[in-house]
């Protein structure tokens, strides 16, 4: 599945309080070298309950990850400067104290059979930027945020 840009907000919001209607309590890592789209999330999402942390590349998240910060879930663009989203992925899923922090990909390309393989199946969920609508957005955000809280809590 894939969800692109522009964000659509009122479906971004829609998903997300169907999946986890008190998300006050969640947090999130955007990872993005576009800041304009960082600018419009981390202005957009605490309004409607989120915590927002950014970074511009990989090098720069897993400064904010090993440095204490954890997410309820990773937004990760794939094409950016120093390391890309494939290569923080995968370091992520290799550190057993942050692989379980659910990664959705938003990505400005369409991915290849073969790109979407390299992720091995580390990330919750692709969304392409062209197509996204802030209520799938959302959405993907509450069910992977829920998801980590329900294998936490078991």
């Amino acid at each position: 599945d894939f969800l692109g840009k522009p964000l659509d907000f009122d479906h971004f919001e829609q998903v997300v309080s169907r999946i986890c209607p008190v998300p006050n309590e969640g947090s999130i890592l955007l990872v993005d070298d576009e800041l304009e789209l960082r600018q419009s999330l981390t202005a957009e999402l605490p309004t409607r309950g989120w915590r927002v942390i950014d970074a511009a590349d990989g090098v720069e998240a897993l400064e904010r990850l090993r440095a204490g910060f954890r997410p309820d879930v990773v937004l990760l663009d794939l094409l950016m400067p120093r390391m890309n989203g494939f290569e923080f992925a995968r370091v992520v899923r290799e550190d057993s104290r942050l692989r379980d922090i659910p990664i959705i990909v938003l990505t400005g390309q369409h991915l290849t059979p073969a790109e979407r393989e390299r992720f091995g199946g580390c990330v919750q969920r692709i969304i392409e930027k062209q197509s996204l609508a802030w209520s799938d957005l959302l959405e993907q955000i509450s069910a992977a945020a829920q998801r980590i809280r329900t294998k936490q809590n078991r």
